[in-house]
């Protein structure tokens, strides 16, 4: 007889002779596909979130008004100022001069796997560093941490990115980068940790510092409006729902210290 099947009916015979001729390059590509997916979990930077809810008080309301105004969807006005208040320059600025927020200190690590191994160790005491690999100090390995107190610089310093060596029993030395990879820039002072120091136009207060001799950090002292700007895109403020008074605020930043 005469094939009544219909000509878009799905042939499952064929289709499972097809996967098994390619049955190869299919396990292959999903194989690399979980590889890549693995490494990019175990090296990516986590991000840590803050979250808080604020209660607005209402004010004064007529009978039923409150009812009416949810049964339209409408907004709550008071929590519709309130969010914007939230993130307000005034607001967010004594925040950022409080918590030292302008000052941005970093890490020199190993490209790709430097994070992994930074996170990867655990000191067996208290301020305890990793010992550097391969004879390479200038690198996190765990452990290491640098908290500035004070860093005031020149206007055509605000936003350069410094480099800061460190050196034995809390010494270190600050250098201006240098716009050639690998040539060193200008040395701007020397300092200890704990006591406040001048040069080149440069103030800064160490307030500890925990690395091998040689370790290096990122520094940038940034303009005010720049880390304003920067907390006005990062917190997300939104009503708890339709017409609450709760404000529900969260922020995330790579840094834990900042996300608390």
């Amino acid at each position: 007889g005469f094939d009544t099947r219909p000509e878009d009916e799905l042939d499952l015979r064929a289709l499972l002779g097809t996967l098994l001729d390619h049955k190869r390059p299919i396990i292959g590509i999903t194989a690399a596909c979980f590889v890549l997916a693995l490494v990019y979990v175990l090296i990516a930077t986590p991000v840590y979130q803050a979250n808080a809810m604020v209660q607005v008080e209402q004010s004064p309301t007529l009978p039923g008004l409150t009812a009416v105004a949810e049964a339209v969807g409408a907004s709550n006005p008071e929590s519709t100022d309130a969010l914007s208040i939230l993130t307000a320059e005034s607001v967010l600025k004594p925040a950022v001069d409080n918590l030292d927020l302008n000052i941005v200190v970093g890490n020199y690590q190993i490209p790709v796997l430097g994070s992994l191994i930074a996170r990867a160790y655990t000191p067996s005491a208290p301020g305890e560093v990793a010992k550097p690999w391969l004879g390479l100090a200038g690198y996190n390995w765990g452990g290491s941490h640098l908290d500035v107190n004070r860093l005031d610089v020149p206007d055509d310093l605000l936003g350069k990115k410094m480099t800061l060596v460190a050196g034995k029993d809390g010494a270190y030395a600050l250098w201006l980068d240098s716009s050639i990879p690998f040539v060193n820039g200008k040395l701007l002072l020397h300092g200890t940790v704990g006591q406040a120091v001048k040069g080149s136009g440069v103030t800064m207060l160490g307030g500890s510092l925990q690395a091998n001799p040689g370790m290096r950090f990122h520094i940038t002292r940034n303009y005010e409006m720049t880390t304003i700007h920067r907390l006005q895109k990062a917190i997300n403020a939104k009503q708890a729902s339709q017409g609450a008074n709760v404000i529900e605020l969260s922020y995330d930043s790579d840094n834990p210290q900042n996300a608390v």
